[in-house]
């Protein structure tokens, strides 16, 4: 019943989810065959009715023809630096499909580029509240919205309301993430914590051995620590070498010799 090659209809999807079939196999005929509709909030709603998993309704959305081509036009604003334009053209198309994540995603991204920091965290929270451990495909590795939110905080400077949250995090609200604890080292080493930066630091670097800035950070905070205790300067040389190289031996050696 699901193979045919035009793209899916509204009513097609709606007989598919009355029969029983599962979200997983409706998505990945979506993917394939894409919507000739705009999943807009009445659209939403007869899907919830049918009794359309929260899955479904969060990633159903990117699959529209037409939603996916505007995406791509506000994206292309965006890599072009027209920060403003793009985000009148993701609030268009969020008009129209409410719950497209990806949508709210770059328009929290492009508010970040102009400091609209309120604004970000809105939309970051937005996407929090119909998928609590959602990750921003946007970074390379891939970071939690969580960390997103907590980040504008950071840069922000609001390091009290930035480590609030952090701690928050860590307390078991979400997976653990090298992101919040390089943010979480960040803090710290701007109230001069420094040991529990190069802790924060290091802890980033096991959860992600490639993590080449936390690398750095934790090698200039020992080279140049104003505390003696925390200075180490042979091991500041090693990690900045590994953050340049980041190859699987030097993580190794640096491994054995017990840096991080």
């Amino acid at each position: 019943a699901l193979k045919t090659e035009k793209p899916l209809s509204k009513e097609h999807i709606y007989s598919l989810l009355q029969a029983g079939v599962s979200s997983i196999d409706i998505l990945v005929e979506a993917s394939i065959r894409k919507l000739e509709f705009v999943v807009d909030q009445q659209t939403l709603a007869d899907f919830e009715q049918r009794q359309a998993e929260t899955s479904f309704l969060n990633r159903i959305s990117i699959f529209s023809i037409e939603a996916d081509k505007e995406l791509k036009q506000a994206q292309q604003r965006a890599d072009e630096g027209a920060f403003e334009r793009a985000i009148e053209a993701y609030s268009a198309l969020l008009k129209k499909s409410p719950r497209l994540l990806e949508a709210l995603l770059l328009r929290a991204a492009a508010y970040e580029k102009m400091k609209h920091f309120e604004l970000a965290r809105a939309d970051y929270s937005q996407i929090l509240a119909w998928d609590p451990h959602a990750f921003s495909f946007l970074d390379r590795p891939a970071v939690s919205i969580r960390s997103k939110l907590i980040s504008t905080y950071y840069l922000e400077k609001d390091f009290a309301r930035a480590l609030s949250e952090v701690q928050k995090l860590l307390g078991g609200e979400s997976p653990e993430s090298p992101d919040v604890y390089h943010i979480l080292a960040e803090i710290h080493l701007s109230q001069q914590r420094y040991i529990d930066a190069i802790a924060g630091f290091q802890k980033a670097i096991r959860l992600d051995p490639t993590q080449a800035r936390s690398y750095t950070r934790l090698a200039v905070l020992l080279a140049a620590s104003p505390e003696a205790k925390t200075r180490d300067p042979i091991a500041a040389v090693e990690l900045g070498i590994a953050a340049t190289l980041l190859t699987d031996r030097e993580i190794m050696e640096l491994q054995d010799k017990r840096l991080y």
